[in-house]
């Protein structure tokens, strides 16, 4: 999740109070501040959500809305937001999508927008839901219809060969407007689509020294104290327009799980961006340890969730495999980063139970971007290049 700036504590209250006391919907909030005493100390915040439909396609079966990292009122809005976000992805207005092919409607979002392979797919021919979505900066402009599996998450449409791609929250953000929502969750898709083309493509970044950063206290004080329990730390950023993205990765040569875990963030500033990315790789060790220290790695062609892949790159002979991500230069810029945000569309999915606190909660799709995937048997990457110019290793990013 990229930066809430402070509202006042009265709106978090409020917020709280809807959750927690009114609705329900998120049977608890409380401090993450028990920590393994061979583990940096990483507080923070968790949303817990009771068992509902509120579960994105690979999601633990104790779903945890774990957004806020640090102390204070921020981070505890932190996860109360993403526990929105989820709420808001998987509250599916039935009665209101539209549901036919493409030529059945005036003003739909057409294959013409997506580039290879999406817009060769057979998909196109056959009859979706749709809901409706309006061009980002153009607020005024006619809707347009776009397929709500790009929209809400989970979602299957009935003939399940009639999915484009698998649904996730990717480009998902609940803020106090639609305008920094949209501009939040655009900066998530744009992460994840730099993420995915490095990975497959084995397009390295630029390592930095987070050390010689002026990062925030939070982030930094984590890292030194991971570092002083024997975890090595390395980042390197992809791109730096039109948003820095940063990735992480955290190795533990203690032979302790995970061996490995990553993590990756879109910030306005590269030290944003580190700190980000430095905290997700370092709190990933500790959902690791406490829910998926004993299960069994899977094939790396069988992979389908989010844990699948923790589990997967955390065993020890993984820590050497995302090494080519720490170059010297930024191949992706300019070439995957120009003009790929100039078409999009955001979609409001915020509930009454949202707009009555004054929450924003919205779904942006940009055709052009790399989407995220979980499941390896879905992976479809951009421009569809020759099946030897991709890594055949799972990414290791969730």
């Amino acid at each position: 999740m990229n930066r809430i700036h402070g509202p006042q504590p009265h709106r978090i209250r409020q917020l709280e109070d809807l959750l927690l006391e009114q609705s329900g919907q998120v049977s608890t909030l409380q401090p993450l501040d028990d920590f393994y005493n061979d583990e940096p100390r990483g507080q923070g915040w968790v949303a817990q959500l009771p068992p509902n439909a509120h579960l994105p396609l690979g999601s633990a079966h104790n779903p945890r809305a774990t957004g806020g990292r640090g102390r204070g009122e921020l981070a505890r809005l932190k996860a109360l937001m993403e526990a929105a976000e989820r709420i808001c992805l998987s509250t599916i207005p039935k009665g209101e999508l539209r549901y036919g092919t493409v030529s059945e409607f005036d003003n739909c979002l057409t294959a013409e927008a997506f580039p290879a392979p999406w817009r060769d797919s057979p998909v196109w021919r056959m009859p979706l839901h749709w809901c409706e979505a309006t061009k980002i900066g153009s607020p005024s402009s006619t809707p347009i219809m776009i397929p709500a599996q790009l929209v809400y998450c989970p979602f299957r449409e009935t003939d399940e060969r009639a999915m484009l791609w698998d649904p996730s929250s990717n480009g998902a953000a609940a803020g106090f407007s639609v305008e920094d929502a949209v501009v939040r969750a655009t900066r998530e898709a744009f992460e994840r689509h730099a993420i995915m083309l490095s990975h497959y493509l084995r397009l390295n970044g630029r390592e930095w020294d987070w050390r010689d950063l002026a990062l925030e206290p939070g982030p930094m004080a984590m890292a030194m104290e991971a570092t002083a329990l024997g975890l090595r730390i390395r980042v390197a950023c992809l791109v730096e327009t039109p948003f820095p993205v940063v990735v992480c990765c955290v190795v533990d040569p203690s032979g302790r799980f995970p061996a490995l875990t990553t993590g990756s963030a879109c910030g306005v500033s590269l030290e944003e961006a580190v700190g980000g990315a430095m905290s997700e790789a370092l709190y990933a060790r500790r959902q690791a340890r406490d829910f998926l220290t004993n299960v069994a790695a899977v094939d790396a062609r069988d992979l389908e969730t989010i844990e699948d892949r923790v589990v997967y790159w955390g065993q020890p002979q993984t820590v050497e495999r995302l090494d080519y991500l720490f170059g010297s230069s930024m191949p992706l810029e300019g070439t995957y980063t120009n003009g790929f945000l100039d078409e999009g569309y955001v979609a409001d999915i915020t509930t009454p139970l949202f707009a009555k606190a004054g929450i924003s909660v919205v779904k942006v799709v940009h055709p052009r971007l790399q989407p995220l995937f979980f499941a390896e048997g879905e992976k479809r990457i951009l421009g569809d290049p020759d099946a030897s110019s991709i890594s055949s290793e799972p990414h290791p990013y969730a």
